[in-house]
């Protein structure tokens, strides 16, 4: 019979039991693969992967000792040798689905995610009850950007296993990624169905409401997380950010305040600040709030871009220009700081890097030329 673990002093206590009994009876195989078990819930590698060894040496069909040596060479970081002996126990059991999981869990860890689903798949295949080998199938999908596969693999993990908080979650962000937000929000909720302490799956949920421009109820979404972790910047942030779609400038502000009050190096937040400064007219606050941003992230192409928008509505022309050129020098690809350098110089009649400007925006998007100023 093969043991599980418990405490260190019991541990060590089977360990010279079996060392007894190897020492009566030295052909004892599934002795010798207790042993490695409790030397690899005590890391002690080499000496589990000898008393592993010893065991198929005595009985070199003995599918659980290939099964647990390739588990210690994974501990032990020897990833490629662990696949060795996973593999020689599937030839010994073509059926036996944790070593095809195993195996799918190495290549998933190396980034060989075509070989990790097929991994995977034979472990469903062979277990189709596997919950955990139907999730991981669906992360390498995900990786691959195979979302449809995705959702079916997270579907088949929570069909066996109905409380998988993190499956739906993850599946919630299949949904997003596909612009899916109805059944990301039912994703989600039944994440915190599961697990109502899950503060992410309430912050993506918030993300999902927002998206589809109920921000009322992103803004109750976030209320709820914060009631369990009342410090999470970005929550703040967001909060704010929907105030702000709201045109509720105060509270918006507000909430980037709380924001920037427990992370002061949040970029985000004191860009969104300047966002809200501008919109209620506070011109010089504004630029404040953005070069706060810039201070913390001097490649915050947007930052720069906004700092030129509102200096172009102050009638500062040359201080946009230079600002939106700071945006096309981090981001060269930024039409529309191009389309509105182009209308600063147009403002100071310099027409020839006016239209040079808006023929670099067309290039770049060339709905843009459509645009009414």
């Amino acid at each position: 019979m093969i043991h599980t673990m418990a405490n260190t002093k019991e541990i060590n206590e089977r360990i010279e039991h079996y060392k007894r009994e190897i020492t009566v009876t030295p052909d004892n195989a599934e002795a010798y693969i207790n042993l490695g078990i409790l030397y690899n819930s005590q890391r002690n590698y080499t000496e589990a992967i000898k008393a592993y060894k010893k065991a198929i040496a005595i009985k070199p069909s003995f599918v659980e000792a290939y099964y647990t040596l390739g588990v210690t060479l994974f501990n032990a970081g020897m990833h490629e040798d662990a696949i060795s002996f996973y593999e020689k126990a599937i030839h010994l059991d073509p059926t036996f689905s944790a070593a095809y999981y195993n195996i799918g869990v190495i290549y998933s860890h190396n980034g060989s995610l075509d070989k990790a689903v097929t991994a995977y798949e034979l472990s469903v295949k062979h277990k189709p009850d596997f919950a955990e080998a139907h999730y991981n199938l669906a992360l390498a999908y995900n990786r691959l950007k195979r979302y449809e596969n995705a959702k079916a693999s997270y579907n088949n993990a929570i069909k066996h296993k109905p409380d998988f908080a993190q499956a739906y979650y993850n599946l919630g962000g299949v949904y997003s990624t596909l612009l899916q937000f109805e059944d990301a929000i039912e994703a989600y909720n039944k994440t915190i169905e599961i697990d109502p302490k899950f503060v992410q799956a309430y912050y993506n949920l918030g993300h999902a409401f927002s998206a589809l421009k109920h921000h009322k109820k992103a803004i109750a979404v976030y209320e709820k997380a914060l009631e369990a972790y009342p410090q999470y910047p970005e929550v703040l942030n967001n909060m704010g950010l929907e105030y702000y779609e709201l045109a509720d400038y105060e509270k918006a502000a507000e909430m980037f305040n709380r924001a920037l009050g427990v992370n002061s190096n949040f970029p985000e937040a004191h860009y969104n600040l300047g966002l809200t400064f501008f919109a209620q007219h506070k011109n010089d606050e504004a630029i404040k709030a953005y070069e706060n941003a810039l201070a913390i992230n001097p490649e915050f192409a947007e930052a720069h871009f906004n700092i030129g928008f509102v200096r172009f509505s102050m009638n500062m022309f040359n201080e946009a220009i230079a600002a939106y050129s700071q945006a096309i020098k981090l981001n060269p690809q930024f039409a529309e700081a191009y389309y509105n350098m182009s209308m600063a110089y147009s403002q100071i009649r310099n027409e020839h890097e006016a239209i040079k400007a808006l023929n670099e925006a067309v290039r770049l998007k060339p709905e843009i030329k459509n645009r009414k100023n």
